[in-house]
C-alpha cells in the first residue's frame, strides 16, 4: 500500500497469520499489545489456525479469533476453495487494514489477503523494504507496530496462566516437587526437532555431573503419552512426566522452572517471556527465530537431527548458567 494509516486512525484491523505454530503466535503478541496501548478502541481480529488459536483467544489484546480451515502448516496450492470462501466472507466486513507479519508468499495466501483487503494490505515481510535486517522476529513485530504509529512498544510477550492451569500445576508440584524443578521438553514440531531417549539421558548425565539434583519435569500432550512414557522409562535421574491439557498448563510449568531444556519450539519462547534460564537445541539456528533471551544458551546440533549434539556443549552451557 502506498501510504500507511496511523493506528489512531484505525477502528477495525484484521491480522492474518500464515503460521499456525504456538511459538509464532506468542511472538506476535508484541504487535497486538503495542497497537492496543496506542488505541484502546481499536478492534483487532486475528485469522489463524492450528495450535495458535487457543492462545490467541486468551489474549486480552485480541477481540476476536477467526479460525481458518488449516490443521498444521500452510503449503503452496493448498486449501484453495476454503481459503477463497473465507476470504470473501471476511471481505464483507470491510476491515480498515489487513496486517500480515508472516513471511508466507504463496500465491494462494497472497490472493487470500488481496480478496479481503485489496489495497489495504500491509505485508512488509514478503517483499524487500526498509525494515531492520538480522533482528529477532519480536523486534520485527514491534517495528511493524511502530510503523503504524504505535508508542511505548516493547519486545515482551503476553503469556496468560488461567487459574485452572495454575491450580493443576500447583497440585502436581506439591505432590512431586519440593525445591523446584528443571523443565526438560523433548518434543518439537517435527521429528527432526525432537530429542530422543539417548539425548535425554545425555542431558540428565550432564545435570548429575554438574551436581544438580533437582528433579526434571517432562511435559507432554495427551496424544504423546505413549512416546513420553517410553522416553521416561529407565532413566537414571529423578524425572516426572506432566500431561498438559492446554498450552497454558505448559506456561505454568515453564514459569516456575529453575532451568529449561528444549529443542527449537514454542517452549524456548515461553521461557524467554518468563525470563527463565534456557538451554536450547537448534538444528537450524537463525537470529530471527532464536531465543530472544539473555539467559539462554543455544546449542547447535546436526542439521538432520536435533538429538545429535556435543555433550561438552551441554556441560559448557550449564557452567555458564548454573
Amino acid at each position: 500500500m502506498q501510504q500507511l494509516p496511523t493506528v489512531q486512525e484505525l477502528k477495525n484491523v484484521l491480522v492474518v497469520r500464515g503460521e499456525g505454530s504456538l511459538g509464532d503466535a506468542i511472538l506476535s503478541s508484541v504487535c497486538y499489545r503495542a497497537l492496543k496501548k496506542s488505541n484502546p478502541q481499536l478492534r483487532i481480529t486475528v485469522a489463524a489456525f492450528a495450535s495458535a488459536v487457543p492462545y490467541l483467544q486468551a489474549l486480552p489484546t485480541v477481540d476476536e479469533v477467526y479460525r481458518l480451515p488449516i490443521k498444521n502448516v500452510l503449503r503452496p496450492n493448498q486449501r484453495w476453495p476454503s481459503l477463497l470462501w473465507h476470504a470473501f466472507k471476511l471481505r464483507r466486513r470491510r476491515f480498515d487494514l489487513v496486517l500480515d507479519s508472516s513471511c508466507k508468499n504463496f500465491y494462494n495466501w497472497r490472493l487470500f489477503k488481496w480478496i479481503i483487503g485489496g489495497n489495504r494490505v500491509f505485508d512488509p515481510f514478503t517483499r524487500p523494504g526498509d525494515f531492520t535486517p538480522e533482528v529477532h522476529v519480536s523486534a520485527r513485530e514491534k517495528e511493524m507496530a511502530c510503523r503504524l504509529g504505535a508508542h511505548d512498544a516493547d519486545n515482551s510477550y503476553d503469556l496468560p496462566v488461567p487459574p485452572a492451569a495454575q491450580a493443576r500445576w500447583e497440585s502436581f508440584a506439591k505432590t512431586h516437587l519440593n525445591q523446584g524443578h528443571i523443565l526438560l521438553n523433548p518434543f518439537g514440531s517435527v521429528p527432526q526437532r525432537c530429542l530422543d531417549k539417548d539425548a535425554l539421558q545425555t542431558v540428565l548425565d550432564a545435570l548429575s555431573a554438574h551436581g544438580i539434583t533437582l528433579p526434571a519435569v517432562v511435559p507432554f500432550v495427551q496424544s504423546r503419552r505413549p512416546e513420553a512414557e517410553a522416553l521416561l522409562e529407565g532413566l537414571s535421574y529423578p524425572v516426572f512426566g506432566y500431561e498438559t491439557p492446554s498450552v497454558f498448563d505448559l506456561f505454568a510449568a515453564v514459569q516456575s522452572a529453575r532451568l529449561v531444556f528444549s529443542p527449537d519450539t514454542a517452549a524456548v519462547h515461553i521461557a524467554a517471556g518468563f525470563g527463565r534460564k534456557t538451554i536450547a537445541f537448534y538444528n537450524n539456528y537463525t537470529v530471527y527465530y532464536g531465543p530472544n533471551n539473555p539467559l539462554a544458551v543455544s546449542i547447535l546440533t546436526d542439521r538432520a537431527c536435533v538429538s545429535r549434539f556435543n555433550p561438552q556443549d551441554v556441560a559448557a552451557a550449564l557452567e555458564k548458567l548454573w
